[in-house]
């Protein structure tokens, strides 16, 4: 056998058979390893928290219109209207009591007019009783019958204890001044007082008065 050409050949065998061994067992790679965040992190460093670990905000949807607070209302309760119970008798009610016709006592009181000499006014007070007794300041008398059917009739036809009237009017600042009256009727447990003035009375209140008037200045004359 030729040595030389023996020796190529051997040394390519083995060749073979080392690249045989090689490609039939691979060769491990190494893994790499995933960076930590505190690897990551350089030293002397606060770590951050990535995007998926921070927490989201609901979106904020600016409105054009007010936020209304809904106001819950009381429930109402319907109640039975109460029904009139007919074992329970009614309330009396308080009966009115007309005044009784004419009088027991009459107060007329005159203010004003003209003014006298002293710059005094012509006042006077006259009470005149049912049973006809009268006086005037200090004089006293007495009125007939008649004259007291006569008061009566005025006083019941003026219906003195009901009308509603202004009897008043304007009162001038200087003198002259006109005459001023206050009449005071009392009837059992009615009493009532009118002012009014001379030239704005009705015709039954200013009869009334006249004839109250007549006899209170005849107390006293000779």
């Amino acid at each position: 056998m030729n040595t030389k050409r023996t020796i190529p050949l051997i040394l390519t065998v083995l060749a073979a058979l080392v690249l045989a061994a090689c490609a039939g067992e691979p060769t491990p790679t190494a893994t790499p390893e995933q960076p930590t965040a505190e690897a990551a992190t350089p030293a002397g460093e606060t770590p951050t928290e990535t995007p998926l670990d921070m927490p989201t905000a609901e979106p904020t949807v600016n409105s054009p219109f007010p936020t209304l607070e809904i106001v819950v209302y009381p429930t109402i309760v319907e109640t039975p209207f109460p029904t009139n119970d007919p074992s329970i008798s009614a309330l009396p009610t308080e009966e009115i009591v007309p005044p009784p016709p004419g009088f027991d006592r009459i107060i007329l009181i005159r203010r004003g007019g003209p003014t006298l000499d002293d710059g005094t006014t012509a006042d006077l007070i006259i009470t005149l009783e049912r049973d006809g007794r009268i006086s005037r300041g200090e004089a006293q008398g007495r009125v007939n019958g008649e004259t007291i059917e006569l008061i009566t009739e005025l006083i019941d036809r003026s219906q003195f204890f009901t009308v509603d009237a202004n009897f008043l009017g304007p009162v001038p600042a200087e003198p002259p001044l006109p005459f001023l009256y206050d009449i005071v009727v009392t009837s059992g447990v009615y009493e009532r007082r009118i002012s009014a003035q001379e030239g704005f009375m009705s015709v039954p209140i200013q009869q009334l008065i006249g004839t109250v008037l007549d006899e209170g200045q005849r107390v006293g004359a000779p």
